[in-house]
């Protein structure tokens, strides 16, 4: 599935899209959540991210080790 995550109005409302890459597990501290590769950048965090429907599927978070973003369903 691909997911486009919506980047802060000081990035020229910046979309960065991308696949879903695990669609389901569960984040230490946080609870269930997905993970995709979305090519957001600094400033995403907290952004929607929306499925080819448009519906919400989850926040963009911080990065947790430096490769892999978690997004919270």
């Amino acid at each position: 599935e691909r997911l486009w995550a919506v980047g802060p109005e000081g990035l020229g409302r910046a979309i960065a899209s991308g696949p879903v890459l695990r669609p389901s597990l569960t984040l230490p501290g946080y609870g269930r959540g997905f993970t995709a590769r979305l090519g957001a950048l600094m400033g995403f965090s907290g952004g929607p991210v929306v499925n080819g429907e448009g519906e919400l599927a989850g926040l963009t978070t911080a990065l947790l080790n430096g490769s892999n973003a978690a997004l919270l369903a």
